[in-house]
């Protein structure tokens, strides 16, 4: 899958999702998710400090919402001590001269129930399935996942019930 290609099924899942992924975060984990659940969108992760993460995507975005491209719009906004952003799909801006290529049925409704969900959780959701890939089961995923991200512990019972429940993981 090409830039172009990716772009367009990166603005297929804003558009999915309500026309809004808030933060950088929520927006990784989200392609990450859906990409574990067979939705292609050509991006490639390692483990980093929040979990899963994709240079490519982060590239990916920073070319979507470059001006002259204009497919996904990047709304900058200051909290304490850092940027944040917001993607919004460009108001005005009905056709785009990419292909935007659709997600399936399902992915729709995977992202659209986990876009509403906190991107701390999407951290934690990310990690379990992440190290279950990794063949991290039961006893030693929770260990390595209580090393990893002990501030997150409150987000835990509820990411390990959506491992679950959407990714097979015990």
């Amino acid at each position: 899958m090409n830039h172009i290609e990716r772009i367009g099924k990166l603005r297929a899942l804003v558009r999915a999702v309500g026309g809004r992924i808030d933060t950088r975060k929520k927006f990784h984990k989200l392609v990450y998710l859906l990409q574990q659940k067979g939705e292609d969108f050509g991006e490639d992760y390692s483990f980093y400090d929040y979990g899963p993460y994709s240079p490519t995507l982060a590239a990916d975005l920073e070319l979507a919402s470059d001006q002259q491209i204009g497919a996904i719009e990047a709304k900058e906004s200051h909290s304490v001590g850092y940027r944040k952003y917001h993607y919004v799909l460009p108001t005005g801006m009905n056709e785009w001269w990419g292909t935007e290529i659709p997600l399936s049925t399902e992915a729709v409704g995977l992202a659209t129930e986990l876009s509403q969900e906190d991107s701390r959780l999407l951290e934690v959701l990310g990690t379990i399935v992440y190290l279950d890939r990794r063949h991290y089961k039961e006893r030693a995923l929770r260990d390595k996942l209580q090393e990893l991200k002990p501030k997150l512990s409150d987000f835990f019972e509820k990411a390990f019930d959506l491992a679950k429940k959407h990714f097979g993981v015990s």
